[in-house]
């Protein structure tokens, strides 16, 4: 049997202290990162955004599925944060390329999309072919942010 100075921690306990702060930090990256789900409503909802102008009715129905759809989303990050409010969520501390992405999302789906591309006098081709691109870009670029931080984080 080995003898240890007094006040030193045991290899084995030590490992397994070290083991147990990796997955606590791991858990608060995961849960700091923003989910898929929520991503992929968001950048849903901007491309409803864009469709919305050319097609009133159709573009209507799509903006509600859209909401709803994003509204489930925040409901099921609060039930996954112990229905706890939003903001004791651990906050991610984003580099400049992460805010960067965000604010490039940001503008194109709630700006360009919407108030550029989308008019009224768009086929029906056109209209779904924009707000598709919309989608998938602001979806890109939230996705990379996501990605970006949990390469640094981890």
């Amino acid at each position: 049997m080995e003898k240890h100075p007094p006040g030193s921690v045991p290899p084995g306990l030590a490992r397994e202290q070290l083991e147990t702060a990796r997955r606590a930090r791991e858990a608060s990256v995961r849960r700091a990162a923003n989910p898929a789900g929520l991503i992929l409503a968001l950048s849903f909802f901007c491309g409803a955004l864009t469709l919305a102008p050319a097609h009133q009715e159709l573009g209507g129905v799509v903006t509600i599925v859209a909401v709803v759809w994003f509204v489930a989303e925040l409901l099921l990050m609060s039930a996954r944060n112990h229905w706890q409010a939003l903001r004791s969520m651990p906050r991610p501390k984003w580099s400049l390329l992460e805010v960067t992405l965000i604010c490039a999302a940001l503008l194109l789906g709630g700006l360009v999309g919407p108030h550029l591309l989308a008019s009224p006098g768009n086929s029906t081709f056109v209209s779904w072919g924009l707000g598709g691109a919309v989608a998938v870009a602001v979806a890109v670029l939230l996705f990379s942010a996501n990605a970006s931080y949990r390469l640094r984080s981890s």
